[in-house]
């Protein structure tokens, strides 16, 4: 995958490339990461810090509510 994330950045240098982990390893503790691969810069992105990312508007973070109603809506 990183790979094909580092060629994409190379054809698209303006593109922010972001490796997302939904669901982290339960003892990991490092949320983000940057990496550089075939001289590329590659984010890293989990759980929390992945969620805070998509759900942000703005300066709002709106993460925490979309889970409580994700949580709601499941039970």
């Amino acid at each position: 995958m990183l790979d094909k994330l580092s060629k994409y950045k190379k054809e698209n240098p303006l593109t922010r490339c972001i490796w997302a982990i939904v669901n982290p390893k339960p003892n990991c503790k490092k949320l983000y990461k940057k990496i550089i691969h075939n001289g590329c810069e590659i984010e890293k992105i989990q759980g929390m810090d992945l969620f805070r990312l998509v759900f942000s508007i703005g300066n709002i973070d709106y993460s925490t509510q979309i889970i409580n109603i994700v949580n709601q809506n499941n039970h």
